[in-house]
């Protein structure tokens, strides 16, 4: 993963590195973790008790399918959602990708163009009678 660094006392300078290794635990008191970034510093110019400014490069997936987190059910260890399919409901199992709490990555189960039901807090079974209505 790519990183951006800056450090107040060389200002107008930036570095970049790279994410090295990270600790998959997370401090539960101060919600950081551990990461380690290799930044060239041929002219030493970053020193030891340095404070930096860290970017990180962030995945991108500009063709990802993302879904309201109301379109999906979670069951223990299986997570599936809804579709509509000769004006039933029929459960769909699906893999999950990136979620931020609004809006959940679908990386298996369904394609783009298939209609979802947003489940929210309705009960739905599977082979229930739907008439498909536009989300507003």
């Amino acid at each position: 993963m790519p990183a951006t660094v800056t450090v107040e006392e060389l200002a107008g300078q930036t570095f970049t590195g790279t994410v090295t290794r990270f600790e998959y635990a997370l401090d539960q008191a101060t919600k950081t973790m551990m990461t380690e970034i290799e930044i060239e510093n041929p002219e030493r110019k970053l020193r030891p008790g340095m404070y930096a400014t860290v970017r990180l490069g962030l995945q991108r997936k500009p063709d990802a399918l993302l879904l309201p987190t109301d379109a999906v059910v979670v069951e223990k260890i299986k997570t599936s959602l809804f579709v509509i399919a000769d004006g039933e409901a029929k459960k769909v199992p699906v893999k999950t990708g990136f979620d931020d709490g609004t809006n959940i990555e679908i990386t298996e189960g369904i394609t783009e163009n298939q209609p979802v039901i947003l489940v929210g807090r309705q009960p739905i079974t599977d082979g229930q009678p739907v008439t498909a209505t536009e989300a507003k």
